[in-house]
């Protein structure tokens, strides 16, 4: 009999061990849903954030791009344009030469 007792004792002390350890399992769960929960709300913002900061990136790398572009064409410009100065005038002195040879030659100059 005392040891059914004892037994009956030792059962009951498991049983609010067991009842504690429940208790304390769910809170811990609900406090782990509830940190998952603030988380996933983070992880979000930081994920938005993320997309953001990529696209002011994206938008920067290509403003960048743009911007060398237009300046290469702006340096081409300058140097096409006074080669077509250089040139030209080239033309024009050539032609000057000849004439003036021609002329001198005798021809009629054109």
């Amino acid at each position: 009999m005392r040891q059914i007792e004892l037994l009956k004792l030792e059962v009951k002390r498991y049983r609010q061990i067991s009842e504690d350890a429940q208790g304390r399992a769910a809170m811990l769960q609900s406090a782990m849903d509830r940190h998952m929960a603030h988380c996933d709300r983070d992880e979000g913002a930081v994920q938005r954030l993320r997309a953001e900061l990529q696209e002011a990136n994206a938008r920067r790398k290509e403003q960048v791009a743009i911007i060398e572009r237009r300046e290469a064409r702006i340096e081409y410009l300058l140097n096409g344009h006074s080669s077509v100065q250089k040139s030209s005038v080239a033309k024009g002195a050539k032609w000057d030469v000849r004439r003036l040879f021609k002329v001198r030659m005798g021809k009629r100059a054109n």
